[in-house]
């Protein structure tokens, strides 16, 4: 969205906030014009030159007027009726990571245990395995007569 800064750097501080947001790798993209955000179903983050710009659409005027009072940690810079945008000049804590994802609808990253992922990388060898052993034909399907 900023045209001052280099997409790579633009990505990189993003990608740090993504991290501090706890955000789902699905919700790290490229919007229409090739810039990186963080999309939610309610809004999104860009990475701009004065911190992280956060755009907010709510559904209602009241449901707006909620969302501001909980990212009152962060700048308003625009106020709509029932939408507007906010600016962070940091990475959020916990607390702030959570208000952010709830009001824009940002997906959250899984939370695995270790054993989960050892599960989960001893299901996939063993898939790798199997198909190793028996691996899928390339036959022509047969043609009608």
């Amino acid at each position: 969205m900023s045209d001052c800064h280099p997409p790579a750097l633009q990505r990189a501080a993003l990608a740090a906030f993504a991290e501090a947001l706890g955000s789902a790798s699905t919700a790290f993209r490229r919007d229409e014009c090739g810039d990186p955000r963080i999309n939610g179903k309610r809004g999104h983050v860009y990475a701009v030159s004065r911190g992280f710009l956060i755009s907010c659409v709510c559904d209602s005027r009241r449901a707006w007027t909620y969302a501001k009072r909980a990212l009152s940690f962060a700048r308003v810079t625009q106020d709509g009726d029932e939408e507007g945008s906010f600016v962070m000049d940091r990475a959020p804590t916990a607390e702030e990571a959570e208000t952010i994802r709830r009001y824009l609808g940002i997906a959250k990253r899984p939370e695995l245990s270790a054993e989960h992922v050892a599960l989960l990388r001893a299901r996939a060898k063993r898939l790798a395995d199997e198909r190793a052993k028996n691996p899928p034909s390339r036959e022509e399907p047969a043609s009608p007569p």
